[in-house]
């Protein structure tokens, strides 16, 4: 079930009278309203429901009291209460007339606990008794969930080999359900990277990257990508590094959006649930009222007053909703005002530390260029991040004060090279965030190039650079030129081809008589971010 039909069942379990259900119903009702409000995020909410079915439970049956009781240990183990998890798993245990695949859920919840915890031989013990009920009685899905458990309980013990088996094992468990070999995948690819199988754990990554290519698991993907940066990193590649750590960014900020527009829609949903509520409350005193009217003038005017009492409060009721969703649209920007001011923070963290790097002994002058390449590169994201957390609009990116910031960013190189830079822009352009990373580092990385190499072979006492940004009713359009000599030997526009596909551009691109670059390109309909 996916998160808009657990939505829409949380709206239909509001509307139930619980009252006219028997117990076992009641159990049935807040065992499954317990799991539609953690898929909702409503932990509190959740307890409260399987607490309620523990109490209906404990005075029906032993059975009914025993998968509560497992649920809430579960629900306390997840919401990193272990000591309340534990205390509820000393007071339960199967009996005879306990069912197996009971008994499987509670040994293997037991051993999560266990391993949460830490205690990991007698996890290892717990995972075990499980596994030997789920394959006794084919509980396939069970045995996937062990597996799992079971690999990572080795590799907490830093038995490798082991972890690795039942990896492989989990994974092939779930062959039928992706969401689950993706992460099951991803563990398996993440520890053959953490043992130094990078070629194989990159792969295995980008072929996990490929089967979930069509799904919006934000979750899923933003981890890869940050594994997949580091690995290409330990390589040496830079372009791969920079690049997978760019998409890690956005699929994080992604995560961030997701996680805020739910919140949003959660509390719009409920805010519209209880205003059709109110409504029909409304429409059934109107129809009385009809009724009334055949009464005395006195009991008329004694229901009007009541009804006009009711409107007000009513009224007032409504500003009262009004006004906290106000706040709380309020307070979602600042959150990703928040977050973009955070994440530039950590972009100069990285910066400081490749500075670092500058100054040591050791240092090549191929190292020093490549590091203040990707120092540069870096800024040029900040850049953006600076502007998303300054301005009201968090979706789009203002492309003039983008690409002015840049460029101010190469003042002292422009005037130890005595260059002249101009910028032209004819008016004000906003792109989609995930438009607006690849133009940061377009822009920055031509001028690199054209501050490194342009003049190398020339005399020119001249140096200029003219950049120019414009738009179309279609189409933005950005001219580059530098007067250098376009010696094609000392340009190697790699990161720029690439930048160029990631914007899916047309362009020319001239080394004859200086660097010329002309491209165009669509915005993009829409935010990612």
């Amino acid at each position: 079930m996916d998160n808009s039909k657990y939505g829409l069942a949380q709206q239909e379990l509001e509307n139930i009278n619980v009252n006219q259900l028997s117990a076992n119903q009641k159990i049935e009702y807040y065992s499954l309203g317990a799991q539609i409000y953690q898929v909702n995020y409503d932990y509190e909410k959740a307890l409260l429901f399987l607490i309620e079915a523990q109490k209906i439970a404990k005075d029906l049956d032993h059975t009914s009291y025993l998968k509560v009781s497992i649920e809430l240990a579960n629900f306390y183990t997840m919401q990193d209460q272990p000591i309340e998890a534990k205390k509820i798993f000393d007071l339960v245990a199967p009996d005879y007339n306990t069912s197996t695949n009971v008994a499987c859920r509670y040994y293997h919840r037991k051993a999560f606990l266990y391993n949460q915890m830490g205690v990991l031989d007698t996890a290892l013990l717990m995972s075990y008794r499980a596994l030997e009920l789920a394959k006794s009685y084919e509980f396939i899905d069970a045995q996937g969930t062990i597996y799992n458990e079971l690999a990572n309980i080795y590799e907490k013990k830093q038995l490798v080999d082991s972890a690795l088996v039942y990896y492989e094992l989990a994974c092939s468990i779930y062959e039928n359900n992706l969401r689950y070999y993706a992460n099951a995948y991803f563990n398996l690819a993440r520890l053959n990277l953490s043992i130094g199988n990078t070629v194989e754990g990159i792969e295995m990554l980008k072929q996990n990257l490929a089967l979930i290519d069509t799904t919006d698991w934000a979750t899923i993907k933003s981890p890869i990508q940050l594994y997949l940066s580091e690995a290409y990193k330990t390589l040496g590649d830079t372009s791969s590094y920079m690049h997978h750590y760019i998409l890690y960014l956005e699929q994080n900020l992604q995560v961030l959006q997701d996680n805020y527009k739910k919140q949003y829609q959660d509390l719009n949903l409920k805010y519209q649930t209880e205003q059709k509520n109110k409504e029909i409350a409304y429409q059934k005193n109107v129809i009385q009222n009809e009724k009334n009217q055949r009464l005395l003038w006195i009991w008329i005017s004694v229901l009007s007053v009541g009804m006009f009492a009711i409107i007000l409060i009513f009224y007032g009721k409504i500003r009262a909703k009004n006004k906290e969703l106000s706040r709380l649209l309020k307070d979602n920007k600042f959150l990703m005002k928040e977050t973009n001011h955070r994440v530039k923070n950590n972009l100069q963290l990285v910066v400081s530390l490749l500075n670092r790097e500058l100054f040591k002994e050791d240092a090549s002058e191929t190292d020093i260029s490549s590091i203040q390449n990707i120092t540069n590169q870096i800024n040029s994201i900040s850049e953006l991040h600076s502007q998303l957390y300054k301005h009201d609009n968090l979706s789009e990116i203002e492309l003039k004060q983008l690409f002015t910031d840049i460029i101010n960013q190469y003042e002292l190189h422009f005037k130890s090279l005595k260059i002249e830079c101009v910028f032209q822009s004819a008016s004000t352009i906003s792109v989609e965030i995930s438009q607006g990373i690849n133009l940061g580092l377009l822009i920055n990385e031509l001028i690199t190039n054209s501050v490194k190499y342009a003049w190398v072979k020339t005399s020119k006492n001249y140096r200029s650079i003219h950049i120019k940004l414009n738009e179309t009713p279609k189409e933005i359009e950005i001219e580059y030129l530098d007067n250098g000599d376009g010696s094609k030997s000392e340009i190697e526009p790699k990161l720029i081809s690439l930048l160029l596909k990631q914007l899916k551009a047309n362009y020319t691109l001239s080394l004859e008589n200086g660097m010329y670059l002309k491209l165009t390109f669509k915005k993009n309909e829409g935010s990612n971010c």
